[in-house]
């Protein structure tokens, strides 16, 4: 008997775990897609975005126990090559790098040398940098 509702807690302890990593990845996804949203080229929000859709989708695969095996495969799979894009993608450097730049009020992006430059006020890809005189 004991052990029957040690059981039956330790799943709901797990249900409630995967319930809360579900929420979390759906916030962060969220956040991530506001930062990478005006990413110039279409292809890397596609890219991106169905890669995201893929991972929530597969979360939600391992909450039915039919699919659970399949569901943590394809998530571990699509988290490798979310974290991938997020840390190699040149496009989505580059917009996470631009939103770290205007959250620090320490500069403007610079799209063609992909840094922060604190010597600019203003950047476009027209002109390029807009000095401080």
């Amino acid at each position: 008997m004991i052990k029957n509702i040690l059981k039956k807690t330790g799943s709901c302890v797990f249900l409630l775990l995967r319930i809360a990593i579900l929420i979390f990845l759906f916030l962060w996804f969220c956040y991530d897609s506001v930062i990478v949203f005006p990413a110039p080229q279409l292809y890397a929000l596609v890219v991106y975005y169905s890669i995201m859709l893929l991972c929530i989708f597969a979360f939600i695969a391992t909450f039915f126990k039919r699919f659970r095996r399949k569901g943590y495969i394809l998530f571990g799979g699509a988290m490798i090559i979310y974290c991938g894009l997020w840390f190699n993608f040149v496009p989505i450097i580059d917009q996470h790098g631009a939103d770290r730049c205007l959250d620090s009020e320490q500069g403007v992006w610079d799209y063609d040398r992909h840094e922060c430059r604190q010597d600019c006020w203003r950047w476009d890809k027209e002109h390029g940098c807009y000095k401080d005189e």
